[in-house]
């Protein structure tokens, strides 16, 4: 049988103390032999290992078998890896008492996020409230408990995934998926895997929505014919390069007519 990795409690922001076990391993085991149609035994593959892959602040046990915290943290799976990075809870709301946040590990937001404030965290974000116009920046995972809205000047881009209950005049950029409980109005949304808005009353009206693999909602626009533009299979990175490579090749397209010209004016001098 092949191994098994099993990673236990890894929702969302979950906390580990010092010497905590995050994922066990189950060794590979001899398969049992089969048989063909015709009564022809058949002799088992073997099964792949799968390597445990350490994370920051953690340490393997004696046996190899068992990946442990090394400190009281909050853990983070990404990349195939488990880590351990240092938490930080704000039991009220980021604003003036608070100012911007900038921390290393994982940040929990009891209330909200208030507009033109700034929270860079290297791990997950938790919000217990709304956001309202703040700029955020997140190496993992995003959940809001409430809605992003504002007048337009809120982003947030975050490495893996978005959760909110909807979003209304901004800006989110995942590199997982973005999940919506409820609408999404006039926002500009790019997901490296799916944008998904749940529920029958979902839906997207206005703005641009973009995403990878898919895109998934119970409808499109309202009776105000608003546009809305939705791409699928849409890349972000290979679209930037092919605006980076038009530009180009419309430069070199002016150099060439500049050449040309130039040697037309020598071509002249020169009879």
């Amino acid at each position: 049988a092949q191994g098994r990795i099993d990673y236990k409690d890894l929702n969302f922001i979950q906390s580990a103390k010092a010497g905590q076990v995050l994922v066990r391993k189950t060794p590979t085991e001899p398969g049992t032999p089969g048989k063909s149609v015709l009564g022809k035994e058949i002799a088992p593959r073997s099964g792949r290992d799968r390597p445990i892959v350490r994370g920051a602040n953690t340490h393997l046990a004696p046996d190899g078998l068992t990946l442990m915290s090394s400190i009281d943290g909050t853990i983070m799976f990404k990349g195939g890896s488990v880590s351990v990075q240092p938490s930080q809870n704000i039991s009220g709301s980021v604003d003036s008492s608070t100012g911007n946040i900038d921390c290393v590990g994982s940040v929990k937001v009891y209330k909200n996020i208030c507009s033109e404030f700034k929270v860079v965290v290297n791990g997950d974000l938790e919000v217990g409230g709304n956001v309202e116009d703040a700029l955020i920046e997140v190496s993992g995972n995003v959940l809001i408990r409430g809605g992003f809205f504002g007048s337009g000047k809120g982003v947030i881009i975050a490495g893996g995934d978005v959760t909110l209950k909807y979003a209304e005049n901004q800006k989110i950029r995942a590199g997982g998926t973005i999940y919506v409980g409820g609408e999404v109005l006039n926002c500009d949304l790019y997901a490296g895997d799916a944008v998904i808005v749940q529920g029958k009353v979902g839906r997207i009206a206005g703005g641009n929505v973009a995403a990878k693999h898919l895109i998934r909602v119970a409808s499109f626009g309202n009776e105000a014919s608003v546009v809305t533009h939705v791409h699928v299979a849409y890349d972000m990175k290979l679209m930037g390069r092919l605006r980076e490579v038009t530009k180009e090749l419309e430069r070199l397209g002016g150099d060439e007519k500049r050449v040309k010209d130039a040697l037309v004016g020598l071509y002249r001098l020169e009879m």
